[in-house]
Formats: C-alpha cells, structure tokens, sequence
C-alpha cells in the first residue's frame, strides 16, 4: 500500500513550472488552471543589472569615442558618467519634463557644458572649414580666441562675408567671459577695433555704459574700455560728453586719451592752440625722453594731419619727414609725403621720393602695394611700371595684386582702351589668377567695366555691371568707390544701383548714406531719402555742408511729403546747433 502510494506520488503532475530562465513561474491551481507569476525580486535585481551594465557600456562607449576616435584627449570620465544621462523627456500629448532632481540635473548641465567646450575647442584648433569656426565658437563661448576670430572673418570687409550683425553678436555675447579674462584690456581693445571697422559706434557706446563700472574690470581694462567710449562719442560728434569721460577717468595720462583731448581741441575751434601745445610737448619729449619714439610717431602724424587740414602742406610735409628720420625703416611718411608735395613745381622733388622709396623698400612687398596705390590714384604710370618689375623680380606672392594696380593706373590716367587691352590680356595670358582668387576676379571686372564706360562702350558696360551685381561678392568699401567712379563717368543710374546694392549689406556703413542722400536730394526721391537721411543722421558726424544742403532741401514744399520730415528737421537742426560736425567729405590721407 505504502509502495504505491510512492509511486503516485512521484508521477502526479507538477505543481509549478519555470519560465523566461527562472524570472517567472507558473502555479497549478485548482481544477488544473495554470496561473502566471513573475519573481518579482529577481526581475528586479537583473533588471537593475541590466541597467547598470547599459549605463557603463554607454560611458566607456562615449568616452571611447571622444577621446580616441574622435582625438578628444581632453576627455574626462567623470564628465562621461554625467554627460551620458538624459535630462528629460518630451511625451506625446503631454508635453516636456524634467526628469532629474536639481543637484543632479546641475552636475549633468556642468559635464555637458564641459564637454561642448572642449569639443569647441578642438575643432577652434584643427578647422577644416568656416563652419568649424562657428561651431567652434558656439560650443566654446569661454574661448575668446575662437569667438574673435569668426567675429574677425564675419565683419572684415577684406573676406566678402559682410554678416555684420552675426559677427557684433558673436562680440557680445564674448564680453562677460572678457570681463573676467586677466587679459581683458587686450580684448576690449580688439573689440573696439572690429566695431569701429564696422562703424558699430553704438555698440561700444552701450557697452561701456553696461560694463564700465563692473567691479570685475581690472584698472587697465577700465582705461581701454573708457577710451573706447570717448572715442565713439568723439566720432559721434558729442564733444563735451567725450571730454568729460576723458577727466573722469584720467585719461590724458595715457597716448590715446592725451590724443583723443587733442583732437577734440582741434575739432571745437582751437586749432592754434593745438598746433601750438602739440609741438611743445613733442619738443619737450624728444628732450626729455627720446626713447618714446612710438608715442612721438603718433604725436607727429597728429601734427601732420592738423597742418594738412589747414592746407600747409609743406609744414606737414616736413613734419612727416622728422618721422622718416626718426624711423628710417618705416616706408609710410615718405609715401604719405608724396600728395602733399603736388604741383608741376615739386614734380623733381617727388620723382627723388619715390626713387628712393624703391631703392630702399624695393624687396618689401608691403612697401610696393603702398606706393603702388598711390601711383594708381595719381594715374602715375611709370611709376606702376617700376613697381610691378620689381615685383616680378622678386616673385612677391600677391603679384596680381600688382597687376591689378597697374591697370587701375591706366584707367586714372584716361588711357581705357590700353586699360581693357590689359586685362584681355591677362585673362588670356594669366587665367588662373583669376581662378585662384575670386576676389582678383571681381576687381577686374570692375575695371573692365568702368573701361567699358570710359571709352563709350556702354552696352558692354551694362552686361559687365549686372555681371557684377549678380555676383555679389564684390565688399561694400569697393562697391562706393565704383559707385563714386560711375556718377563721376556721367552714369547716375549704375551707381545708384549699385550703392542700393551695398546698402542691403550694410544699412550703417556711412560712405553709402551719403552718396544714397545725395543721390535723393538730387532726384528728389522724398520715400528713400527719409530711409536714408534718418540712418545718416545716427552715423558718426555727418560732414556740416551734407547736412545743411540737405535741411535747405527738406525745408522746401518740393519735400513736403516726405516721411518723418518734421522729426528728420528737428534733428537736423539739433545737430547743426549743438554737434561739432565733419568739415568735409574728403578723408585725412593718413
């Protein structure tokens, strides 16, 4: 009875069976019904397992790829083990969450930061491309040499981009990283340099009044940025807010601010008393301390310009002389000499500059190009042709560049049929100058072009002029000299178009305000001129006679219905009472 009892009990069905590798299990209960039942404990265990190993797998694996496929050798583990974690969640229908508490979440915002930087740093040192730069600069905000150098490429105008507004933002957003930058001096100064080259006056005005005073800023960043301020409002024509800037914070004790009072002088009328200080301290300097010839350079080229502007050309002349003696190394003063020794009677004395100038600088690239623009706007041909022999001679790398000068100087001098000679020459002879560099292209397009005119061939003009303007990579400085060259060739129409053209690129460049209000004023063209005269008005120190032909104009009933008219006289007339304004339209030469 016992016996097979036991061997009933041995073949009875069993009452649990295991399933998915032991996770789970299944009862019998009554009437042979099988129920499902997970184990719970070990789910749980393989499952935090499970988690744990995908979790370091994902670390090792990003950390690898970073730091050894990618050549990150910067890369830290820790921040792996943070940067690896998401931060949130977005579900359908209900929208976003943050799924980390917020000690945790800050170490993950910490690590990711982190670890953009370095990957922003990475690419700012091994760039394959402009679009690296960017990034580099938009992963990387602390690295000011990555932020600098995009914002350099965006706004330079050599380089074509003309992205003004991204390339000041790019600035912007650098500055409180400067501020706390142990070299902030160095960087405030480059960029106050890339917003004056953009005429972006407004935006150094705002960000002293917004920094200046920081506790953070050193006492030689504090003295740039002030300096930086007094002569954005200088350029802007607010003498007496410039000039107390300069006494508040002391800066006639350094070369710019003592330059800066100077100029102010000169601008507000005391021009005989500027002259008669600035040659008593440039004396007193070169006797007392005549190792200090960068700041007795500058001082003289001030003293230069000043009898420049009052038409004493042979005393600026002189002047710039004692810096060629001073510094005979330096090619400058004697260029700068040559426009002021004009006139058939010093046309002995110019010809033994210049010579002397190739027999000393004749291996000088640099030198060449300098003299070599000034052959070209004088329309000296000879000269362009000694200059361009000893560029060929002594292979300088921009020797298009020099041919290029020598054609403009066929096109000052009246010859265009030589000048249109020249550059079917070149194109046949020297295609792949012109292919290597888009730029070259542009500018002899641009001289063919204005041959074209010059020598009456107007419908091949026109195809070479909407050539251009459809091409668009032509700078905004060149495209107002072009512009200025087709008014002066009789062809009005052209180069309001092309100063139209320039002004989409750049709404603040002033050389394009005035040439566009000029143009209004001239055809009565009342909608644009209010567009135009309204952003010329809020650009440094429009020249005096600009505006006062301008308010005549505006006041008269031909202009009556022109937009914002009582706002653009009532400004107009503000600024003619209480600014110091330019006195002409013609640039200082140096």
């Amino acid at each position: 009875m016992s016996s097979d009892d036991s061997t009933g009990a041995k073949q009875s069905p069993p009452q649990r069976e295991k399933v998915w590798w032991g996770l789970a299990y299944y009862v019998r209960k009554d009437f042979g019904r099988w129920v499902f039942r997970p184990r719970w404990g070990l789910v749980s265990l393989l499952s935090c397992s499970l988690l744990v190993l995908a979790y370091l797998s994902l670390v090792g694996g990003t950390y690898w790829l970073n730091k050894y496929y990618r050549d990150f050798e910067n890369t830290s583990l820790r921040d792996m083990f943070y940067y690896v974690i998401p931060q949130s969640v977005t579900l359908p229908w209900l929208g976003y969450f943050n799924i980390l508490p917020s000690f945790l979440d800050e170490k993950v915002i910490e690590a990711k930061l982190s670890h953009r930087e370095k990957i922003g740093n990475k690419l700012f040192e091994d760039p394959r491309n402009i679009y690296d730069l960017r990034n580099a600069a938009h992963l990387a905000p602390k690295n000011l040499q990555a932020q600098f150098t995009i914002a350099r490429l965006f706004l330079n105008p050599d380089y074509g981009l003309n992205r003004i507004n991204d390339g000041v933002d790019i600035l912007d957003r650098a500055l409180p990283y400067v501020v706390e930058a142990p070299d902030a001096h160095v960087w405030l100064q480059q960029y106050a340099h890339l917003c004056f080259l953009v005429d972006q006056d407004k935006r150094i005005i705002a960000t002293a009044e917004q920094w200046l005073d920081d506790g953070r800023l050193s006492p030689m960043a504090r003295i740039t940025l002030a300096t930086s301020y007094a002569e954005a409002l200088f350029l802007r024509g607010d003498m007496k807010k410039s000039l107390a800037l300069i006494e508040r914070y002391n800066l006639n004790t350094t070369l710019p601010g003592f330059l800066l009072n100077i100029m102010i002088m000169w601008e507000s009328g005391e021009q005989k008393q500027t002259i008669a200080m600035l040659s008593s301290y440039i004396e007193r300097l070169e006797k007392s301390d005549p190792d200090k010839t960068k700041e007795r350079e500058q001082m003289l080229y001030a003293l230069a310009r000043f009898y420049w502007e009052q038409g004493r050309h042979d005393e600026a002349a002189a002047t710039l002389d004692r810096i060629a003696v001073m510094l005979p190394s330096d090619y400058k003063p004697r260029i700068y000499m040559l426009p002021l020794l004009a006139g058939e009677a010093n046309k002995e004395r110019r010809s033994k500059i210049a010579n002397g100038i190739l027999r000393d600088f004749g291996t000088k690239e640099s030198a060449m190009l300098f003299l070599g623009s000034y052959a070209s706007e004088q329309g000296d041909y000879e000269l362009q042709k000694n200059i361009y022999r000893l560029a060929g001679e002594n292979r300088f790398s921009s020797l298009p560049n020099f041919r290029l000068l020598i054609i403009e100087t066929l096109l000052s001098a009246g010859r265009g049929e030589e000048t249109l000679d020249q550059i079917k020459e070149l194109f046949i002879q020297k295609p792949g100058w012109l292919r290597r560099n888009p730029r070259i292209q542009e500018q002899f397009e641009a001289l063919r072009m204005l041959a074209y005119f010059a020598t009456k061939q107007d419908d091949l003009g026109i195809i070479t002029f909407d050539k251009i303007l459809a091409d668009n990579r032509m700078s905004v400085p060149m495209m107002v000299s072009v512009a200025r060259r087709l008014s002066k060739l009789d062809h009005p129409n052209e180069a309001k178009s092309m100063l139209v053209n320039a002004y989409t690129k750049n709404h603040y460049h002033p050389g394009v305000l005035l040439e566009l209000v000029k143009i209004d004023l001239q055809s009565e063209s009342t909608i644009t001129l209010s567009e135009h005269l309204s952003r010329l008005l809020e650009s440094r120190r429009p020249p005096r006679q600009v505006l006062e032909n301008a308010y005549t104009h505006l006041i008269s009933d031909r202009f009556l219905f022109t937009p914002n008219r009582d706002k653009l006289l009532d400004t107009m007339e503000n600024m003619l009472r209480t600014r110091v304004l330019g006195k002409s339209e013609t640039p200082s030469p140096w």
